[in-house]
């Protein structure tokens, strides 16, 4: 609810989104409706925020509904929309707190005047609400709060014998409360603080706290209100700060586009469109900074799985060009693994990221399969190379699908489960059987074309540099052949 808002009218608004979730959402089977929450303000230094208020909602299981969460979200939300004087908000999470803290997309806007931040903020808000993908902005940390202060009169206050620390000191006494002594019960129980303070109440109530006396002359007591002068202002709602600078907070959650794209979007718009004073700026941060720095990290490790994997088959294969060969097999599962993600209508996120890690060791098996054969016909068996590759190819066929059939059935169930979380691991079977059938399919052909290519410019570099250097072949060295050698045996 906006800033102010009372705790009746909270109660009414909330009442009537009980109204609308009941009529609308006959999958609910439990509903738990919080009205108020702890805010930071107040003259205590804390007090009851009547403006916020928390609906959670239970859905019965996954089969025995013909909707989706998400399906449930996206229709409560022009309902929601339908309440005046309320900012209502929809997610699929049950985490609370303002200024976007729920929401997946976050952009910070920071700087030192409150002010000019506040503007830059409401302008950030404009630019994400033109954003395609975005719904349920939230500039909670822009809104202001009304504030009551009291500025100390000090002429006045020195006329009536009272220093202005003696007034400021008495009043958070007041409000805070000072440790005067400790209780310590006669039969030897826990010592207890005593703390002077006046009633929670009066805390609450500006005119009782202006009648506090703080000190007496001629019996006669000399009340705050004679040496303070009270101002109603409006101050920011919350005061934030992020590596020691002061920040707001835009949150946005998403609707038909994945929270990536459409924080990359935001993070273009924003720089395009709005500018931003020296010592100013933005920074996405939250789930949309965490998944930046995830993405990051598994591109490192697959980058550091494909080294790895080629520093092994070099190690293996005592050669730098026969790797390289297999290591070819790794692009054409890139196009199984993103045709899997489109044909089931998934995304590329962290689970589908670690699928294509997955892939990378497991893709390269059918390439070591035909390079491997075909290094044992030649060297053992005197095959010619072409004639090596294709009865490689031939007498491997069935392995190479037989293992790729394997790990294809193995992974149906978990692409096409339906229980609940079975969306959250279909990206990793859809990007894993994708890939292998790709590499299956092009590996056959693309790996036999580049050994072909590798050994004959490997065996051309190596006779151009003897002939330059004039040195003698080497005895094992391989003379060209022109026809293979028979072979009946399979």
């Amino acid at each position: 609810m906006p800033p102010g808002t009372s705790l009746d009218t909270t109660d009414q608004i909330t009442t009537q989104l009980e109204r609308i979730v009941l009529n609308n959402v006959p999958e609910a089977t439990g509903m738990l409706t919080r009205v108020g929450g702890s805010s930071g303000g107040g003259f205590g230094g804390g007090s009851r925020a009547s403006n916020l208020a928390t609906i959670n909602l239970t859905l019965v299981d996954k089969e025995q509904r013909e909707r989706t969460t998400t399906d449930v979200v996206e229709a409560l939300r022009p309902l929601f929309q339908k309440v005046p004087e309320a900012l209502i908000t929809v997610s699929l999470n049950s985490a609370m707190g303002g200024g976007g803290a729920a929401s997946p997309i976050e952009i910070q806007v920071y700087g030192e005047d409150p002010d000019r931040l506040i503007d830059l903020a409401n302008e950030v808000e404009a630019v994400m609400s033109t954003v395609p993908g975005t719904v349920d902005i939230k500039n909670t940390d822009a809104a202001r709060a009304p504030e009551q202060e009291l500025l100390v009169d000090r002429d006045a206050a020195l006329d009536l014998g009272l220093a202005p620390a003696q007034v400021a000191t008495t009043l958070r006494t007041a409000l805070s409360g000072s440790q005067v002594g400790n209780f310590d019960p006669p039969e030897g129980g826990t010592e207890m603080d005593i703390t002077l303070r006046i009633d929670e109440n009066a805390r609450d109530n500006i005119n009782q706290i202006l009648a506090l006396p703080l000190s007496y002359v001629s019996g006669t007591p000399v009340t705050l209100e004679r040496v303070v002068n009270l101002q109603r202002t409006e101050a920011p709602a919350r005061i934030n700060r992020y590596d020691r600078q002061r920040v707001l907070t835009v949150g946005s959650d998403t609707s038909g586009r994945t929270s990536g794209d459409v924080t990359a979007d935001i993070e273009a718009a924003i720089a395009e469109q709005v500018e931003f004073p020296v010592g100013y700026g933005f920074r996405a941060v939250g789930m949309a900074e965490q998944q930046q720095e995830s993405f990051a990290q598994l591109g490192q490790a697959i980058l550091l799985a494909i080294v790895l994997i080629y520093m092994l088959l070099v190690a293996l294969y005592q050669s730098w060009l026969h790797p390289l060969s297999i290591m070819f097999s790794l692009p054409v599962t890139l196009v199984g693994a993103f045709g899997g993600l489109w044909l089931t209508g998934n995304s590329l996120n962290l689970i589908s990221l670690l699928g294509i890690i997955l892939l990378t060791g497991v893709v390269t098996k059918n390439a070591i399969l035909i390079v491997d054969f075909t290094n044992n016909l030649r060297t053992e068996q005197g095959y010619e190379r072409k004639a090596a590759l294709i009865e490689a190819g031939q007498r491997r066929l069935r392995a190479v699908l037989m293992t790729t059939l394997t790990l294809v059935f193995a992974l149906l169930p978990l692409l096409l489960g339906t229980g609940a979380g079975a969306e959250t691991r279909a990206p990793l079977a859809a990007v894993v059987i994708g890939g292998t059938v790709s590499s299956t399919l092009l590996t056959l052909v693309l790996v036999p074309v580049v050994y072909n290519f590798f050994d004959w410019g490997g065996g051309f570099t190596t006779r151009l540099v003897r002939n330059i250097i004039g040195a003698e072949p080497a005895a094992d060295e391989p003379g060209p052949t022109t026809e293979p050698v028979p072979q009946t045996g399979k």
